[in-house]
Order: C-alpha cells, then structure tokens, then sequence
C-alpha cells in the first residue's frame, strides 16, 4: 500500500543520509498513489496528511 511504500522509501533517503522534505513527500505519495491505482477520491491532498504521517513515523 501507499503509506508501507512511503516509509521503505524514507529508510531508503535515511540510509543514504538524505533529508525528506514536506514537497518530496507529497511527490512521493502522489508517484505511488499513481503506481498502485488510487482512485482520485481516495487520494490524499494537502498538508494535513504529511503532518500526521509524520508524528506516525
């Protein structure tokens, strides 16, 4: 899902010493929201998302 392919991806930027900013993530998620098929009304925007997924993880 989504959310599992977003946080391999930040291990991946953190093991490479890479910082993941806010705009980085939000491109991220829309790639991955692209890549498995997530219907538009399903899909995340804005800002509030990227706050909590952060506090998450």
């Amino acid at each position: 899902d989504v959310k599992r392919a977003l946080i391999l991806w930040i291990r991946h930027m953190e093991n490479k010493h890479e910082t993941v900013t806010g705009p980085m993530l939000r491109e991220k998620r829309k790639r991955f929201e692209d890549e498995f098929n997530v219907p538009d009304n399903e899909r995340l925007l804005g800002e509030a998302w990227i706050q909590s997924f952060c506090k998450a993880y």
